[in-house]
C-alpha cells in the first residue's frame, strides 16, 4: 500500500483524514482503509495507517492529555472536529514516535490546521500542542 513517492506531510494528512472520518463510523481503521480503496480508489500509506491505528488503540489516553491542557471555556467535547482530530494525531506522534522532533509534529498540524480548519483555529491547535510537548 504504500507509495515511495508520498512525502510524510501527505502521509499525515492521510491519517487525519482517516482519524476525521473515524468520530464519524464505528468501523475499523481497515474497513474504513478498504471502502476508501474500493469506493474512491484512494490508498493510504502504511505510516499513515499505523498512526490511525494508533490513535484508535490509545484514543482514550490521547483525549486526557488533550483535555488537561485545555484552558478556560474548553473542554474536549467542544472542539471542533477538525481540530481535534489533528490534535489526537499529534499527540500520537508526540507520545509514540520516538523519531520525529516535536517542533516537527507541532508545525505539521499546525499546517494541517490551515488547511482544514477556520481563519485562526491553527493558533489554537499550536499553543494546545505546544503545552503538551512541553509536557511530555
Amino acid at each position: 500500500m504504500s507509495d515511495n513517492n508520498i512525502t510524510r506531510r501527505e502521509e499525515r494528512e492521510q491519517a487525519f483524514l482517516i482519524c476525521f472520518e473515524k468520530l464519524f463510523t464505528n468501523s475499523s481503521i481497515e474497513e474504513i482503509s478498504e471502502c476508501a480503496e474500493e469506493s474512491r480508489d484512494d490508498t493510504y500509506s502504511d505510516f499513515a495507517l499505523k498512526c490511525a491505528d494508533g490513535v484508535t488503540q490509545h484514543v482514550e489516553e490521547i483525549d486526557e492529555i488533550i483535555s488537561s491542557h485545555l484552558t478556560g471555556k474548553w473542554k474536549i467535547e467542544r472542539l471542533n472536529k477538525v481540530s481535534l482530530s489533528i490534535m489526537r494525531l499529534a499527540v500520537y506522534e508526540l507520545k509514540y514516535l520516538d523519531d520525529i522532533p516535536a517542533n516537527v509534529t507541532i508545525n505539521e498540524a499546525v499546517e494541517l490546521s490551515k488547511k482544514f480548519s477556520g481563519e485562526d483555529e491553527y493558533k489554537f491547535v499550536n499553543g494546545v500542542l505546544g503545552a503538551i510537548a512541553r509536557d511530555l
